[in-house]
């Protein structure tokens, strides 16, 4: 159990160092894409999507928005209740971030063959249970 934990981290941290060469973290990363695939939501909506309090996702997009990456508050878009959705430039950004995290993938696969790539998953949705 222990090397599968040594593992995850440095996936994790693999994904990380890619994700910050083009300015994002992953939790930013994950919040921009969900607005990418979303468009406009509310904070609540966005915080239920990401499975994270509201609390949590607030300074996040805060954050986002000095930066110029989200709009948030009613000129978001999200009817009455106060939105948030992403600016061109947020959008590009998340482009890039996946395009950060398709060549981590692309080099996953070229280490692990697709029978051994097929096992890993087996394994791990026995672990997400």
């Amino acid at each position: 159990m222990a090397s599968v934990l040594k593992i995850a981290g440095r996936f994790y941290g693999r994904v990380a160092e890619a994700l910050d060469r083009v300015g994002l973290t992953p939790p930013t990363y994950e919040l921009l894409s969900q607005l990418r695939a979303d468009g406009a939501v509310t904070l609540g909506e966005l915080a239920e999507r990401l499975r994270r309090p509201p609390p949590e996702v607030t300074p996040l997009v805060d954050a986002l928005a000095r930066d110029g990456l989200v709009r948030s508050g009613a000129a978001a878009g999200a009817g009455d209740a106060a939105g948030v959705t992403l600016t061109p430039l947020g959008s590009e950004r998340a482009r890039q971030g996946r395009s950060a995290l398709d060549l981590i993938v692309s080099e996953f696969a070229e280490r692990v063959g697709f029978e051994d790539q097929l096992a890993l998953d087996r394994l791990l949705s026995k672990l997400q249970r």
